[in-house]
């Protein structure tokens, strides 16, 4: 049996196969990109990585910084209750 490359039924044939194939590997998340994309996406998901610790690392801050304040103005507080103590 001879395969003819002019033939339609061969074009189509292998137009057929060439996107099955990429149907196919992208369905099981294979894709061909460009290197500099991957690279991209990589760095994309490292810094939405780093943006998300960084969002919890301020809310602990935060929280902190409240706290700190709370001391502070209990020692306020003292302060102002010793003065007026030895003001009597």
């Amino acid at each position: 049996m001879e395969i003819d490359p002019k033939s339609p039924k061969t074009i189509a044939g292998v137009v057929a196969a060439i996107v099955a194939a990429v149907a196919g590997g992208s369905f099981l998340g294979f894709t061909i990109e460009p290197e500099g994309t991957t690279k991209l996406r990589i760095e994309k998901a490292t810094l939405e990585e780093r943006a998300g610790n960084l969002e919890t690392q301020l809310g602990e801050i935060k929280g902190r910084v409240d706290t700190l304040e709370g001391l502070a103005e209990d020692c306020r507080l003292v302060i102002s209750n010793s003065r007026k103590a030895i003001e009597e």
